[in-house]
């Protein structure tokens, strides 16, 4: 912290995370709370203020949060530096150092005429309409879990400027299993051995430790090795990232002064007090929607039962993902579910794959490569298995339906329409799915899936409150609400056993009485 009117970080996380240069462009920091996370992001900035063409950006999620935190530190950390502390110009500015605060426009300029400003980013649209056409030195995330995928990639896409440093990403953060970030960067740094009492946090061993990506076709690989990466994706550019881990014992000068911080943070209920404690990102907070995992049954392919009627539900989109654009657009996704006699629902993947083995639960792909996916996929499933489809708003809407919905027949295959009005809301629609959950008549067949689709599904259906999916998709949500109302509706007969009667007909009776 200071000491001597001198600002230092403390030894240890605080220490190598601003001792990683810019040359570095992403970094991912924080784990616990009290890690003194935000104290660290602000001195990072300090490296950067002699360089007058420098401009970087702090965001939060809201301007709330940035009035009662960022921006009140940042104040109170840099003034003494923007000012003549002595002699005739004592309680001036310094060259072209000036504190801009008024109305929400927050920016400090340093004496260079190096700037930092502090922004809310609440939403892609945010991004897209406040930093369409920004150049940006550094962009920092305070509390990196707050924000959505589409608004860091589109600031990721505005990461270009004049200064003679080269421009980097630093995110603080605490866990949350549902964000992006774990599962599409920070996997490989979370300790994965279940016995290890660590279990689900950041590998303090690899604190700094350099992995790569790269992006394809609108997803992220990672690895430890960058030459791994180029022979699977040779167009690609491989990019470094690393992740630092921070938690209480880093910011013992916060703790002497707040003794009882880490007793508060015992006392939330143990999914949060894991998350913020330990900062442990494997620990599951109660469901944010309508539907909770809790309520469903795992079973595997040797445990369903003979004579199921079948059906695939798909919902479709017909938008691939631009390297040029940071829109995140919907996927083409599909379910299949299977129901038996006794109105039992058994949700199955059985995904086709792609040439790296890799399931298709969901997919971007225009019309004609999405429509053959599709129909690859019905090869697969077999003609026993009916295919769901929806149908889109309007005339145009019809007419889709009914040409693919022909094209899909011509070859075998038996077609319905999602029998839920497309003017039906999503809540609507995905209700009767959640009651059959709650009842306890789904069951889930585990080993039909990839563990990652399966989770992946869990979170998507988990994370629907009826109005938005807190930052993931609804698109495998919404195939499987549609074969669901499909397959609810059909009938299934049990099998009749009819007994064997060895009591004598009354014709039999009568010819032995007149014979």
């Amino acid at each position: 912290m200071t000491k001597n009117n001198i600002l230092r970080p403390q030894a240890g996380a605080q220490e190598t995370f601003m001792n990683i240069p810019p040359e570095i462009p992403l970094v991912f920091y924080g784990g616990a709370a009290g890690g003194g996370k935000s104290f660290a992001l602000l001195l990072y900035i300090l490296r950067f203020v002699d360089c007058e063409n420098w401009y970087g950006v702090c965001f939060r999620k809201t301007l709330k949060q940035l009035s009662r935190s960022l921006w009140k530190e940042s104040k109170a950390m840099f003034r003494p530096l923007l000012i003549h502390q002595t002699g005739k110009n004592k309680g001036k500015y310094k060259g072209k150092a000036k504190i801009i605060d008024s109305q929400g426009n927050y920016k400090i300029v340093f004496p260079s005429g190096a700037t930092v400003e502090f922004s809310y980013l609440t939403s892609e649209k945010d991004a897209i309409e406040n930093w369409q056409g920004a150049q940006l030195s550094a962009a920092f995330f305070d509390e990196f879990t707050h924000f959505d995928e589409g608004s860091y990639n589109y600031i990721r896409t505005r990461m270009r400027s004049n200064s003679k440093y080269p421009s980097f990403i630093r995110c603080s953060m605490n866990p949350d299993p549902n964000h992006f970030v774990k599962n599409k960067y920070l996997e490989p740094f979370i300790i994965q051995d279940e016995t290890n009492p660590k279990y689900g946090v950041l590998d303090k061993t690899l604190n700094g430790k350099i992995r790569y990506y790269v992006f394809d076709r609108g997803d992220i690989h990672t690895s430890w090795s960058k030459e791994d990466l180029l022979d699977r994706f040779p167009n690609s550019k491989a990019r470094m990232y690393t992740a630092v881990s921070s938690n209480l014992t880093d910011n013992p000068l916060m703790l002497a002064n707040n003794e009882d911080y880490a007793d508060d943070l015992q006392a939330n209920d143990p999914a949060n007090a894991a998350m913020l404690l330990d900062g442990n990102w494997n620990y599951q907070k109660a469901s944010n929607g309508i539907w909770e995992r809790t309520t469903i049954n795992e079973i595997t392919l040797s445990e369903v039962p003979e004579g199921l009627k079948l059906c695939r539900g798909w919902d479709k989109a017909c938008v691939e993902k631009s390297k040029e654009s940071s829109y995140d657009p919907d996927y083409t996704a599909s379910t299949q579910l299977g129901k038996d006699a006794n109105r039992n629902y058994y949700v199955f993947g059985n995904y086709i794959t792609d040439e790296e083995g890799r399931q298709l639960s969901r997919f971007r792909k225009k019309v004609g490569a999405r429509n053959q996916l599709i129909l690859d996929q019905a090869n697969l499933d077999g003609t026993d298995t009916v295919i769901v489809l929806p149908q889109d708003p309007a005339q145009a809407g019809k007419i889709e339906l009914e040409q693919h919905a022909k094209e899909l027949q011509e070859e075998g295959f038996i077609v319905k329409k999602d029998p839920m009005a497309y003017n039906k809301g999503k809540i609507k629609k995905f209700e009767p799915f959640c009651a059959a959950c709650h009842n306890g008549n789904v069951f889930f067949v585990v080993d039909s899936f990839d563990r990652k689709v399966l989770d992946y599904l869990y979170l998507e259906l988990e994370n629907f409150d009826g109005d938005k999916n807190n930052g993931y998709k609804d698109d495998l949500l919404d195939s499987c609400a549609s074969a669901f109302n499909y397959i609810s509706r059909e009938r299934i007969s049990k099998p009749i056993n009819i007994p064997q009667i060895d009591a004598p007909t009354l014709l039999a009776t009568h010819r032995s009485r007149v014979s």
